[in-house]
């Protein structure tokens, strides 16, 4: 998207030159100096506003890569068919991969959430090889060490969590479902434990009613996760179970 931005100003940009340079050219007459003198007004404040969009669109860039990164690791979590692993952060750092070794498990960093993960092998170079525990092996990956955290407790959270339970010996976690499409507005009844969807990460998910508040918002809880990912959510976030 950014480079296409910053093609089309490249063709303003052209455009302007082409247009200063033929006003560039000797006038016929006082009046046609005239309108030379404007065209040229013209063309450099219409050179400042491009130079004003290309110094936005930089600015811009990195937050568009960070949304185009979590795009498609959301992407890539819809192959694998399920939502497996995040987990609270332990704030614990990992300072010094001296004090890991293969079989340990820790938390990896990947995008803004906290993953079960088992150290497969620490490198000469100082950076881990780690699998994500309930991923396949596809997705195993070298890290850095500023992306680890300890926590030998990782894979019984995931467990309680109810996520990553393939790699714990239980069924594969709940996942992503298809929208029912019916829409929930302020005018619609909602009872507490009643079943609903709600949109989390461009996907939905069922959950059910834990209480409306005054506002309109409802809390929800997300069935088969743990109490720790219960949220208010507005209601345009929410919709009716189909039937069948």
């Amino acid at each position: 998207m950014l480079a296409r931005c910053r093609v089309l100003t490249a063709g303003v940009v052209g455009a302007a030159l082409i247009a200063g340079h033929a006003s560039a050219q000797p006038p016929a007459g006082g009046e046609a100096g005239s309108e030379a003198v404007q065209l040229r007004e013209q063309v450099a404040q219409l050179e400042e506003r491009v130079a004003e969009l290309e110094r936005a669109l930089t600015a811009l860039a990195p937050l568009y890569e960070e949304f185009e990164a979590r795009q498609k690791f959301l992407r890539e979590v819809e192959e694998i068919g399920r939502f497996p692993g995040g987990i609270p952060s332990t704030r614990q750092p990992v300072e010094d991969v001296e004090v890991l070794e293969a079989g340990q498990i820790l938390q990896v960093r990947k995008e803004s959430f906290w993953w079960a993960a088992e150290v497969v092998a620490v490198l000469p170079d100082r950076n881990v090889k780690v699998h994500y525990l309930g991923w396949p092996p596809e997705w195993d990956e070298i890290v850095p060490v500023d992306r680890l955290q300890l926590d030998p407790e990782a894979k019984e959270k995931a467990q309680r969590m109810s996520v990553s339970k393939a790699a714990v010996g239980l069924p594969a976690g709940p996942g992503p479902v298809s929208p029912s499409g019916q829409t929930i507005d302020a005018d619609t009844p909602l009872a507490v434990d009643q079943s609903v969807l709600v949109e989390w990460g461009g996907n939905w998910w069922s959950a059910t009613v834990i209480d409306t508040l005054a506002d309109g918002t409802v809390k929800v809880h997300y069935t088969g996760w743990d109490e720790q990912w219960d949220e208010i959510v507005p209601r345009s976030r929410l919709q009716m179970v189909g039937e069948g």
